[in-house]
């Protein structure tokens, strides 16, 4: 069993909050920059409430998509949105990024806590039965506040007695998460490590500026 023994530090929330402001501010601003243009119209029209569409179904996206824009920008922003990913889009990066950005500004923060990953469980012994030992569920591995978490529960053989010096080795590490960001995605993208999510909703963001520099601009 572990638990945490202090509060989860709040600057990281804040941190973490930043982090996601920026991301879709950059989305945001590139929204901006291709309605002008596309309309040839700066300020463009209904500028104040201009931000990138992020939609979970063709019906929704051109629910939001402005009736200003052109077929063949319509269409070019149609092929960035986060249902075309794998799993749909709980699947999708920048549809997480706007989900949790949102959520972030109309919450005290993220709610991030510890998570536990790599859990391994190892021994020599022949006391242990592997067949029913159990570990954590990795989608359920979170230390929070005044909570208590079982990481592995060991089975011992009938007729063993464990000893101290059975070699048994339990090891994992730590780091910050947002569990709805592991457990409501898809399961082959909530296995990730926070650290990858993070690292690949930024890769989404610089790849979406170029796949409009390339089809728009020729750079």
């Amino acid at each position: 069993m572990v638990e945490s023994t202090h509060p989860f530090p709040p600057a990281l929330s804040v941190l973490f909050g930043e982090w996601l402001y920026n991301l879709r501010a950059a989305l945001d601003g590139l929204f901006y920059e291709l309605v002008v243009y596309d309309t040839a119209t700066d300020p463009p029209p209904n500028a104040g409430r201009l931000s990138y569409p992020m939609t979970t179904s063709p019906a929704s996206f051109h629910e939001r998509i402005p009736s200003a824009l052109s077929e063949r920008m319509r269409e070019f922003i149609e092929a960035t949105q986060p249902y075309h990913s794998t799993g749909g889009h709980l699947g999708s990066a920048l549809w997480w990024i706007n989900e949790l950005a949102r959520l972030d500004r109309h919450r005290r923060g993220r709610s991030l806590t510890w998570r536990v990953i790599e859990l391994e469980v190892n021994g020599p012994s022949l006391a242990i039965d592997a067949s029913r030992t159990r570990k954590c569920d990795q989608f359920a591995a979170f230390i929070r506040d005044d909570e208590q978490l079982e990481l592995a529960r060991i089975a011992i053989k009938p007729g063993f007695t464990p000893k101290g010096d059975d070699g048994i080795d339990v090891s994992w590490k730590i780091q910050f998460d947002v569990p709805e960001w592991v457990q409501r995605s898809v399961p082959s993208y909530g296995a990730w490590s926070m650290d990858d999510r993070m690292a690949n909703a930024e890769s989404t963001v610089h790849e979406t500026v170029q796949f409009f520099r390339r089809h728009l601009f020729d750079i």
